[in-house]
């Protein structure tokens, strides 16, 4: 029995335009700025393992059903001596479907 913590992080090729961290005491926060250039995206799909702490990743520009279903067939065979894999998972729409 396999027990694997599953999760996706999207990584952005430019920053936020959003507020950065100040120093202590300072009145102005930072703000990032964006190039011309494309904002490529770059997502990463893992699952970690619980006992081991091995990580089984891919990686894609966008994680459709169809991926997810080939991330769980690799991962199956990522353990080909386990019986049974347990995913614990969080609550992303991609993760319910039919």
């Amino acid at each position: 029995m396999i027990t694997v913590y599953l999760d996706e992080v999207t990584v952005e090729r430019q920053p936020t335009v959003a507020h950065a961290y100040a120093p202590v005491g300072s009145s102005e926060q930072a703000r990032a700025t964006r190039s011309p250039q494309s904002n490529t995206v770059t997502r990463i799909l893992g699952a970690l393992n619980a006992l081991t702490g091995g990580v089984f990743h891919r990686r894609a520009s966008k994680i459709t059903v169809a991926f997810l279903v080939a991330f769980y067939r690799a991962l199956c065979q990522a353990y080909p001596d386990a019986e049974r894999i347990y995913v614990i998972q969080d609550n992303w729409p991609v993760h319910a479907h039919p």
